[in-house]
């Protein structure tokens, strides 16, 4: 359980934490609101994946233990530092006795075992998520009532991003220009309206666009139809796409550069996605101008000498 901290958006990790659980709120009917302090930092210096981690994990047995009613989400901070951060989920489930309470954090303890055979799980996702929060210069508290819903307060220290903000990404459309002449463009990604809305980005282009639905699928249709450019979505069925990545690049086929598609805006998937082999990183909802200008650079590194390539970095 290492700390790895690094530069993020601290928004942008919190509100992928409720993206995870949406689906599940939506199934359950249950109320859900979020809301964030006044002066909260942008950017801050910690470690993204263990917040998220440690998020997942609240929401997930608010959701598990609240069978109508509501669940919310506040972000606060500390006044005289505001990277001193306090992040509470309350919800309107069953709760436990103050008996209870003091021990849900030890390893493997739930409410009673009737909680157990009913809702499942052992308690250790709590036990983890508490010990994160220790290693990350706070913990977590609980204050419940049996029968009247629980509030966790989740408390954590970050500091400062250590690098300035990048100014916003100016995209003209008009700059973007593919290459001419024909080109093979692999579209992989197991969402069927993705597809078409990508399709629909590429109808003026002159690249082919061919399909795959599964990593598996990805990997034998590049060693068929040897595309120039695939655009691989992280996440799908049977074979995911930092698998199905390494296994491209791990082959003696032809080499296409590979573009990542991903919900996630974290610093560590997107080092996740370069480490695995992949050559650029678009965030989904994916926008048709920077999918553009995204492929025709692509384009134009593999067009260009070697020599004019070896100091490029990817965007």
């Amino acid at each position: 359980m290492e700390i790895s901290a690094v530069d993020f958006n601290l928004r942008k990790c919190i509100d992928g934490a409720v993206d995870v659980l949406r689906p599940k709120l939506r199934e359950k009917g249950l109320t859900f609101t979020q809301t964030y302090a006044h002066e909260l930092p942008e950017q801050v210096h910690g470690d993204d994946g263990r917040l998220r981690q440690i998020l997942v994990n609240l929401l997930s047995n608010a959701v598990k233990f609240t069978q109508d009613g509501s669940i919310s989400l506040h972000v606060s901070r500390d006044t005289k530092d505001p990277y001193h951060l306090f992040i509470e989920v309350v919800d309107t489930g069953i709760g436990i006795s103050e008996d209870q309470a003091r021990h849900v954090f030890e390893r493997f303890s739930q409410a009673d075992a009737a909680t157990t055979r009913h809702y499942g799980g052992t308690g250790l996702g709590l036990t983890i998520s508490n010990i994160l929060a220790q290693r990350m210069g706070g913990g977590i508290s609980l204050n419940s009532n049996e029968g009247q819903g629980s509030r966790f307060r989740l408390e954590i220290r970050l500091s400062a991003a250590r690098s300035a903000p990048s100014a916003p990404t100016q995209i003209n459309p008009e700059a973007a220009h593919l290459q001419p002449g024909p080109g093979v463009l692999l579209l992989a990604d197991d969402n069927r309206t993705n597809r078409l809305l990508i399709r629909k980005f590429l109808a003026d282009t002159p690249l082919k666009v061919i399909e795959a639905e599964n990593g598996r699928e990805a990997v034998d249709m590049c060693r068929d139809h040897q595309p120039a450019i695939i655009l691989m979505d992280m996440s799908m069925p049977e074979v995911d796409g930092l698998t199905a990545t390494r296994q491209i690049r791990a082959s003696d086929m032809a080499q296409p550069a590979i573009i990542a598609l991903t919900a996630n805006a974290f610093e560590s998937d997107r080092r996740a996605c370069l480490d695995a082999g992949m050559d650029r990183f678009l965030q989904k909802p994916i926008r048709k101008p920077l999918l553009l200008e995204t492929i025709a650079s692509v384009q134009a590194e593999r067009a260009a000498p070697p020599d004019q390539t070896k100091d490029g970095t990817n965007s």
